[in-house]
């Protein structure tokens, strides 16, 4: 048999009678079907892919640095493509991260380079990462007697680094947001800065010249692979309890990190973030964590009386969470003592001054609801009385969204004075649930009676049908219910001054008691079973006008002193209320006046912006 020699053959030398109009890199980027078995952590699954993902998704070190070396020694060579990266972190393996650090150095949050000073009103110069191109710009127009150069690289699509939001998230904070325990090993340890080092000696890129730079002082490493704590007072803690891929390895990862960086996890747990003011304690409060970690924070320094921007606290955040952790928040309930649960429940959210509870009872949650009357129910009392921004307690929400369970709950727990406490327009609940009761009576009565505005819908000619006399379709209780509201009206002397107004109801009343009594007579009433509401399946409260109008009738029992609104929470509640008709506008000139103001570079992100959480978010209203 013929020897060949080991190793590579350059097929492009030999002669070949046959040939294809492919490039090699159309193979390298050609998508092809692949199988992943189940591994630890890992599901089985198939998918179509390119080689380089492939070996990445099957962990194959070789794979990949084989591929790689392929693809760099091409005519045209093919970089590797960035989103590449989360393969590798998904990966956990050491191995493959060092492969990837010593071919593309990506990962290290890297201080931006220096423009360089030029002569006033010429043009200065940075560089870019990935080329030797000098980058211009223009300082424009004196702007007050000056050039604005934070003006100028304001709007341009150009400018180097305006948008570079991937740079500033460390690789340290993307393996700790996943959960990576062996990867933030690895970093942690002196393998890493050998791969970045590899890199800026054996590359001649921009980005290895950089790297040269930075590595020079390894103090700073830590810093810029993200095991540090940041002028934003950020840090892998934060990033390990922020949107977890998986909820239970939340405390595994806190614990190594304890074991890898005791002083900066230590202080992660306590520090707030600038300028959302979120801690590790609040965000964990947001997921769907184990109560052993939330035990954990506790026992490291976390404080549970800490407050967010908005004037979230721990109670807030799980109480509105997207998916309910039930675990936790009865965790958190049996675990804080009584004094700390009073303290917390009593906290209102900043603009629209929401307690945990009345964000319960506006999510018409009434498990909710129950679970916190049941447990803390002393602590929840003295929340009743409190108002929103709007005026509002919990009743009244409550009573407006007509969730009768939770009214009922409300009127047994809460003083007799509760039900007489003016909202920020001065309607008590009992007068809410009054109207809402008589306009969804008489709303029913006239939809039977009202003449339809078209002369033919879906070909039925409205006016040849006959409509019979009285309520169709309706129950008794409804004509016995608007009789009742309209004596209570006579009862309680609101229509006194306007006796005219209460004899035009009472003879509405008894035309509404004749044309039924007609109606029944013609159409006999045949007994039908209702089947139970689907919403008592469910942990929310349906909208029920009836009952709970019911509901205060029967606690109505005597007549209390009528409990007055505030002059300042008439203030808010119209001031929110103009707030939210114009919400957005007339605010765009006093921005651009701001935007003349100096801007002193890199701090505009320290009141704006945070790599790990984003913008600061606002104190919403909460529906349901």
């Amino acid at each position: 048999t013929e020897k060949r020699p080991a190793g590579y053959a350059d097929l492009a030398k030999r002669f070949h009678t046959v040939s294809v109009n492919i490039k090699p890199n159309q193979l390298l980027n050609y998508d092809t079907k692949y199988a992943i078995e189940a591994r630890p952590g890992v599901k089985a699954y198939t998918g179509t892919a390119d080689p380089l993902t492939i070996a990445l998704r099957e962990n194959d070190v070789e794979a990949f640095n084989q591929i790689a070396d392929m693809m760099a020694s091409l005519e045209e060579p093919m970089p590797i493509p960035e989103h590449l990266r989360e393969d590798v972190i998904w990966s956990d393996s050491p191995d493959l991260l060092d492969a990837w650090i010593r071919r593309t150095g990506d990962g290290l949050s890297l201080p931006k380079p220096k423009a360089k000073e030029s002569a006033e009103g010429q043009a200065q110069t940075q560089h870019h990462d990935d080329d030797d191109d000098e980058y211009k710009i223009y300082l424009g127009l004196n702007v007050h007697g000056k050039k604005r150069k934070d003006l100028a690289q304001k709007e341009d699509p150009n400018a180097p680094y305006a948008n570079d939001s991937e740079s500033k998230v460390p690789i340290a904070w993307r393996c700790a947001s996943r959960q990576k325990i062996a990867l933030l090993e690895y970093l942690n340890s002196p393998k890493a800065i050998e791969a970045y080092k590899y890199y800026a000696e054996h590359n001649k890129t921009r980005l290895a010249k950089r790297l040269s730079e930075a590595l020079q002082t390894p103090e700073d490493f830590p810093k810029m692979v993200g095991l540090a704590v940041t002028r934003l007072a950020e840090t892998p803690v934060l990033a390990a309890v922020w949107n977890p891929d998986a909820s239970d390895r939340i405390l595994p990862t806190l614990k190594k990190l304890m074991e890898l960086q005791p002083r900066l996890t230590a202080d992660g747990v306590r520090l707030q973030v600038k300028p959302n003011r979120m801690s590790a304690l609040l965000l964990l409060c947001s997921t769907k964590a184990p109560p052993e970690a939330f035990d954990w924070m506790l026992a490291n320094g976390a404080d549970p009386l800490v407050r967010d921007e908005r004037g979230w606290n721990i109670f807030h955040l799980m109480l509105n969470a997207g998916e309910t952790n039930w675990a936790l928040i009865e965790h958190v309930l049996s675990k804080l003592p009584a004094d700390v649960v009073e303290t917390l429940m009593a906290q209102q959210s900043r603009t629209q001054r929401n307690t945990p509870f009345s964000m319960a009872v506006k999510k018409a949650n009434l498990r909710l609801v129950e679970l916190l009357l049941r447990t803390v129910k002393k602590a929840i009392v003295p929340t009743l009385m409190l108002r929103d921004c709007t005026g509002a307690t919990p009743l009244h929400t409550a009573v407006l969204k007509g969730c009768s369970k939770i009214v009922s709950h409300l009127v047994a727990a809460g003083p007799p004075e509760l039900l007489y406490l003016e909202n920020g327009v001065g309607a008590t609940p009992m007068e809410i649930t009054r109207l809402q009761h008589l306009t969804q009576t008489l709303r029913g009565i006239v939809s039977g009676l009202s003449t339809p505005g078209g002369l033919n819908i879906y070909g039925v000619n409205n006016l040849s049908l006959t409509l019979a006399p009285g309520m169709r379709d309706r129950d008794e209780e409804e004509v016995k219910s608007l009789r009742r509201v309209i004596d209570g009206v006579k009862t309680s002397g609101a229509l006194a001054k306007k006796p005219e107004l209460l004899e035009v109801l009472s003879s509405f009343a008894d035309c509404s008691e004749q044309s039924y009594a007609t109606w029944l007579a013609e159409n006999p009433k045949e007994d039908a079973k209702s089947d139970p509401s689907d919403t008592a399946k469910y942990a929310f409260d349906g909208t029920d006008v009836q009952a709970t109008f019911d509901v205060f009738s029967k606690a109505v029992v005597e007549v209390h002193q009528r409990q007055l609104v505030n002059l300042h929470d008439v203030q808010l509640a119209v001031l929110t209320a103009v707030e939210a008709q114009t919400k957005g506008q007339g605010r765009v000139l006093a921005a651009q006046v701001e935007g003349l103001e100096e801007e002193v570079p890199d701090q505009k992100q320290d009141l704006t912006y945070s790599a790990i959480l984003g913008s600061p978010s606002s104190d919403p209203e909460i529906y349901c």
